[in-house]
């Protein structure tokens, strides 16, 4: 009896030694140490400003810092070759939008949306074009007649060739207000080079310029999206100027395909948590965003991914566009 005690004491030592190493954290112990964050832009842009206000929130829930690493570079396929370095056990996250699917479609990225695990879609954005205070154009009409007339005359400022701005500058060439593409690595080095008058035109989430708007340093012309933006109401979007190009901007975190369905399940529950919270929701108010359509499940997210890969290859197919 006392043997056979022992066997099942040994086999059971045998067991959780064999266990995968993802499955033994997941077991109860997950997150011990800090979670990094892989932010694959610029310190100034849109998704930095995102995952600070996300990730103060979560870290709550998750029990654990979640300090941001940049890598900017190459659209943002520098930080995704550096974040698939890394091991899918839960200690490396990613943040994730429109261009990382883009990046995909374009095949300028060495990985693929194929490789990625999407935790949640915390906000949903659009694109908004601006000149400076200085600027002759007071409206997005005048300066499309004065690109028309004087084609490549105007500068275009943009965050890379596989972005979300690259497609809008292909989609007005293409309908005849050609301009020549300046590209910049983050939010910040682009809405600095319109107020100096570097670039005469800049393509960017609103909440990255909302703050110069309010100054009165920076002034909208037309949003990329699907409707007018809450707070702009006088503002048209380009499909109401003739020019059929809508680009939403997802905003969300992802983890490297492979890791243990009760990591991710962690994740997911934390980063929820922290949707709901008050000053998420604050934030998301503050940047004139609805906190209430940005959010959805690791499910849905998934699925809206895949959606939009098949609308972003279309468009791709559309405007011929092939990034640098």
């Amino acid at each position: 009896m006392k043997k056979r005690a022992l066997f099942i004491v040994v086999l059971g030592l045998v067991v959780f030694l064999m266990a995968p190493i993802d499955s033994i954290a997941a077991a109860g112990k997950y997150p011990e140490r800090p979670v990094e964050c892989i932010v694959p832009w610029g310190v100034g842009g849109g998704s930095t400003l995102f995952a600070r206000a996300m990730n103060q929130p979560a870290e709550k829930f998750l029990g654990q810092p979640i300090p941001i690493i940049n890598i900017p570079g190459a659209s943002g396929g520098l930080g995704v070759i550096e974040f698939m370095k890394r091991p899918p056990d839960g200690y490396s996250i990613m943040t994730v939008n429109t261009d990382t699917v883009l990046g995909s479609a374009l095949g300028t990225y060495k990985h693929t949306i194929d490789e990625l695990d999407f935790i949640i879609r915390a906000a949903l954005s659009t694109e908004v074009l601006y000149v400076r205070k200085e600027s002759p154009f007071t409206n997005f009409e005048e300066l499309a007649n004065f690109a028309k007339k004087n084609p490549d005359k105007l500068k275009f400022g943009g965050e890379g060739y596989s972005s979300n701005e690259a497609l809008a500058h292909v989609g007005l060439a293409n309908a005849g207000v050609k301009t020549k593409y300046i590209n910049y690595e983050g939010g910040t080095e682009l809405i600095a080079a319109v107020m100096r008058g570097e670039a005469d035109l800049g393509c960017s989430e609103p909440s990255q310029v909302l703050s110069f708007v309010d100054s009165g340093r920076l002034r909208l012309l037309a949003f990329a999206s699907d409707k007018r933006w809450p707070g702009f109401p006088n503002l048209p979007t380009l499909k109401e100027l003739g020019y059929d190009i809508e680009l939403p901007m997802l905003r969300g975190v992802a983890i490297k395909k492979g890791a243990d369905p009760a990591i991710r399940k962690t994740l997911e529950d934390a980063f929820t948590k922290a949707a709901d919270s008050d000053a998420w929701k604050n934030f998301m108010v503050s940047k004139r965003l609805d906190p209430k359509l940005g959010y959805m499940n690791s499910r849905d997210f998934d699925k809206f991914i895949r959606a939009n890969y098949v609308t972003l290859k279309a468009l791709i197919k559309k405007t011929g566009y092939m990034a640098k």
